[in-house]
């Protein structure tokens, strides 16, 4: 109990720093040859598991998703049942609400791997942005105009 317990104090110890060419050679080798589990892995290399995790998905070793189901199964599959809950609410609510952009994303839709999807998503919010100072400054520049008669 207490080797648990002084592995525990310094799970984290190297949190914050950068990760080196050797340590993600040996995270890989640690994943994919010898089947730790992702807890095992962080203690072994002193960041927390959600590091991990994260690390896993960058180099492309796994997928953070599932990642997190396995090592977190039952905080997922709560997330999932809220995520579904909120998703029949929200569909529900757009059905009263006219949709006129057809290229609007769903949640379920977005892979944040694919560039048209994040150019569209980023042009959208770059134009609604756009809206809201134009709308500013024209409201601005009426107050003045106004306080200048």
């Amino acid at each position: 109990m207490i080797i648990v317990y002084k592995m525990s104090m310094n799970h984290e110890l190297r949190s914050g720093l950068k990760w080196t060419v050797n340590e993600c050679l040996r995270l890989e080798r640690e994943y994919d040859l010898l089947k730790l589990s992702v807890e095992e892995i962080a203690l072994l290399h002193q960041r927390s598991p959600y590091a991990i995790m994260y690390k896993l998905d960058a180099e492309g070793i796994a997928d953070f998703n599932e990642l997190y189901q396995q090592t977190y199964p039952n905080k997922a599959s709560n997330k999932a049942k809220e995520e579904s809950d909120d998703e029949s609410e929200s569909e529900s609510e757009s059905d009263d609400k006219k949709n006129d952009d057809a290229s609007e994303l769903s949640d379920n839709e977005y892979d944040r791997y694919d560039l048209k999807q994040q150019v569209r998503l980023l042009t959208k919010q770059l134009s609604n942005l756009t809206a809201i100072v134009y709308k500013f400054v024209s409201g601005h520049s009426n107050v003045q105009s106004h306080s200048a008669c």
